[in-house]
């Protein structure tokens, strides 16, 4: 029995993980922790994205276009984000 192959996404599918994945790594990082004041304040947390989302969904783009590429898996993208949050100390 041969494996069963998928075409490649195409439009809004293709696109779909990358901007999920883009928006929920500031959210995750930030947002979430309940320590800033904007913490409860639906407008300036969607402001704080404007911000955030270049910071931290790029630097999770990365990690995860570079773990795919070459076929690290889940381990591959835990030590890259562990060696990228060393790097920025």
């Amino acid at each position: 029995m041969e494996p069963e192959t998928r075409a490649p996404a195409s439009g809004p599918a293709r696109l779909l993980p990358v901007l999920v994945l883009a928006l929920l790594a500031p959210v995750g990082a930030e947002c979430l922790s309940g320590y800033d004041t904007s913490t409860g304040k639906p407008l300036e947390l969607a402001g704080n994205l404007i911000v955030f989302v270049p910071l931290y969904g790029c630097a999770a783009l990365l990690i995860r276009e570079t773990a795919r590429r070459f076929g690290l898996g889940l381990p591959g993208v835990l030590a890259l984000g562990r060696w990228a949050v060393r790097r920025n100390r």
